[in-house]
Order: C-alpha cells, then sequence, then structure tokens
C-alpha cells in the first residue's frame, strides 16, 4: 500500500491545443445563446479577440485552467448585460474585436444579420387528442401508494414495524 505503481509524464499544451479549446469552450458559449429562452443571437470573435481571450486565460504552467473563467468575465457577463438592457435582439449578429484600449473587447451589433426566426407558441386545441386521432381514449388506471413509497423509503431499504 501507499506505493507509487507508475509515473506519467504530462507535456505541456501547443499553441494549437490552446486554439482548439478556445473554439470549444466559445462554441460552448453560443449553443447555451441557443438553447437559452429569451433572446438567440450569434456572435463572431475576431482573431485578435481570440488572442486577448487566450493571453488572459492561459497561463502554460497551469493550462487552460482559467481560459473559462476569462472568457466568462470578458465576453459572457458583458453580453448578458447587453442582452438585459435589450442592446441585442432576436437574430442579431454580435461582432466581437479588441478595442483601442488594451485589454477591451468592444461588441458591435448587425440587426438580423444572424437570420434566426422565433418559433411561434404552439395553438391549444380545443378537442381532446382521442377525438382527433380517432382512437377511443381509456383513462390509464393508477397503482395505489405503497406504505414504503408513502414514506419515501426505496428499494432496499428496511422498513421499521
Amino acid at each position: 500500500m501507499n506505493r507509487i505503481d507508475k509515473v506519467v509524464v504530462f507535456r505541456s499544451l501547443k499553441e494549437h491545443h490552446l486554439r482548439a479549446i478556445l473554439d470549444l469552450e466559445l462554441q460552448s458559449v453560443q449553443d447555451r445563446i441557443m438553447m437559452s429562452a429569451g433572446t438567440k443571437f450569434v456572435f463572431q470573435c475576431s482573431n485578435a479577440a481570440k488572442n486577448m481571450l487566450l493571453q488572459e486565460g492561459i497561463d502554460y504552467k497551469y493550462g487552460a485552467r482559467h481560459l473559462k473563467r476569462a472568457i466568462e468575465r470578458f465576453l459572457v457577463y458583458p453580453l448578458s448585460n447587453l442582452v438585459a438592457t435589450g442592446q441585442i435582439g432576436l437574430g442579431d449578429l454580435v461582432q466581437v474585436d479588441l478595442g483601442t484600449v488594451a485589454g477591451k473587447l468592444t461588441f458591435s451589433k448587425k440587426s438580423g444579420g444572424a437570420l434566426i426566426h422565433e418559433v411561434p407558441a404552439a395553438i391549444p386545441d380545443e378537442e381532446p387528442l382521442a377525438a382527433r386521432s380517432g382512437s377511443v381514449g381509456v383513462p390509464i388506471p393508477q397503482a395505489k401508494e405503497s406504505k414504503a413509497a408513502r414514506k419515501g423509503q426505496g428499494r432496499g431499504e428496511k422498513t421499521e414495524s
């Protein structure tokens, strides 16, 4: 016990690995935006903006551990502020670039540039499903609650009597 069995050598990440990780994280942010219930829009980062995010989020000793935090701080928080204040709407294309002030990203939008259409809300039907399908609607019998289910006990737990 308490012996070292193997030694594993980890090599530091190269530039192309870090860029691939950044692209994956930016795609993850875009997926979060598209899956949200609110405003859906598309953002595109310039190479200068990506370089700034890499500089802020990469430590060559520790790798890409701080990259997600840098993306949240420099990209996601400003984008969420723009959405909250109504400056970004449905289908907007947001261009992210490095500003003239060192370390600051600039956000510019092109209205309707993303070609995203809002999905219309489902209209509730007046007639029941059984009538529309031409089938007979039979209610499904409900099982009675057992003593164990009422007490919140699951399988394998013993009850005290």
